[in-house]
């Protein structure tokens, strides 16, 4: 079956604007589990979110789990915040949600 997938070229020079520069370094981390820490609005979230974004357009092969103790939470926060940051982007065309 041939794949109709575009070749995805990655502008990442953007990066350093869009992500706090306290976790900026961490894209290069490829470690299975990443724990953040930091105060309450310390980017912590919005970073995450930002890096699974990343990873899924720049590697193939990914699958993540993102889980929270309660259902309600996980889609007022985790879930719109990987929307907000695929419109942020300008990358609702990769996107199916």
């Amino acid at each position: 079956m041939a794949s109709t997938a575009k070749k995805l070229k990655i502008d990442l020079s953007r990066l350093p604007d869009l992500t706090n520069p306290t976790f900026f370094p961490l894209y290069k981390n490829q470690s299975r589990y990443l724990v953040l820490k930091g105060g309450g609005s310390s980017g912590k979230s919005v970073f995450c979110a930002q890096k699974i974004i990343f990873r899924l357009l720049a590697e193939r092969g990914h699958k993540f789990l993102v889980v929270r103790k309660v259902k309600a939470d996980l889609r007022d926060s985790c879930f719109a915040e990987l929307i907000s940051i695929i419109r942020t982007w300008g990358l609702g065309d990769l996107f199916y949600i």
